[in-house]
């Protein structure tokens, strides 16, 4: 058998399951003159896919962009309080964008306007025809629409309802939810001065507060070790104040200088005050480990691990 006798033999096939599951012979004509192809409708399933991966590349660059303004807005308001350190936050814009995009793949791989008449006809024919789960949306979307409308338009609407449930969460995360919650994450920092933090409030949407050391009840102080995928060996300075609530303030960024510099200066202010300075307890975790002091030890001079030491109050 020649090839094109295969391929008449093929769409022969193709048509009388059409047939089979209930497609009228004017919308049959159609998508057999646009030589439907199992491999177009396999490219098709994994459009998605690569539409995501595309929206997930783009997203690692805005969050480079994203990371740059947040810092330097957090760096220029240090600059303008005195500031000592710095914390910027962020981070749920991205993540909502990232949900966002996810539902916006959905709809723009449906979008006939966006994939060309001889793939939707190869994914119609090549879907409606199945008989598992991944047929019946299909099915379904073909029952229920206006089969008056010329052939082409019945295969294009049925076609765009496979993605058109992504269509509005996707304009309500990206559009309305993301935009909103970046702006409100590009000044959500928190300003670790001489006197005290300056913050917004949980929300982010009031004025700078300012929560002075001297409200400071105690500090808990340690090293934290920890292993696995993302092992760490860090200092722990963990702020208490009277209302409840706490600060962390080992991976504040200095604004000049080094971190262990400018947190000398705030754990004087904290002492002369008479803050009590206590161990730090997580659990059942060693709050002075060795190997997390060793760890400190080994990427500092002498002078500068003496210096942590005494920050600790480790004798």
């Amino acid at each position: 058998m020649g090839k094109s006798e295969k391929e008449v033999e093929r769409l022969r096939r193709l048509q009388e399951q059409l047939i089979a599951v209930g497609v009228s012979e004017e919308v049959i004509s159609y998508l057999l003159s646009k030589r439907p192809s199992k491999v177009l409708s396999s490219i098709h399933d994994f459009l998605v896919l690569f539409v995501m991966i595309i929206g997930f590349g783009v997203g690692v660059l805005l969050w480079g962009i994203e990371s740059a303004f947040s810092e330097r807005a957090a760096l220029e308001h240090a600059y303008q309080t005195d500031g000592l350190l710095y914390q910027d936050i962020m981070g749920f814009s991205l993540l909502v964008a990232i949900f966002g995009w996810i539902f916006a793949s959905g709809y723009i791989s449906s979008s006939p306007r966006l994939v060309s008449s001889r793939m939707i006809a190869s994914a119609f024919s090549h879907s409606i025809t199945r008989t598992d789960k991944y047929g019946r949306p299909w099915h379904k979307a073909y029952s229920k629409i206006d089969k008056t409308q010329e052939p082409e338009d019945v295969v294009r609407e049925v076609f765009s309802r496979q993605g058109a449930w992504a269509k509005w969460p996707a304009i309500l995360l990206l559009f309305l939810v993301c935009p909103p919650l970046l702006d409100l994450e590009l000044k959500a920092h928190e300003i670790f001065a001489r006197d005290g933090v300056i913050k917004r409030s949980y929300l982010l949407t009031g004025d700078w507060n300012k929560t002075l050391w001297n409200d400071a009840i105690f500090v808990e102080l340690g090293c934290n070790h920890i292993t696995g995928k993302n092992p760490s060996d860090d200092p722990v300075y963990k702020v208490t104040f009277m209302d409840g609530h706490s600060e962390r303030l080992e991976n504040a960024k200095p604004v000049t200088g080094e971190w262990l510099d400018q947190i000398e200066i705030i754990d004087g202010v904290l002492a002369e005050a008479g803050v009590e300075f206590r161990r730090w307890q997580w659990g059942d975790r060693n709050p002075l480990h060795p190997e997390c002091l060793a760890a400190n030890r080994s990427k500092m001079s002498a002078g500068d691990y003496g210096r942590l030491l005494k920050l600790l109050r480790v004798d």
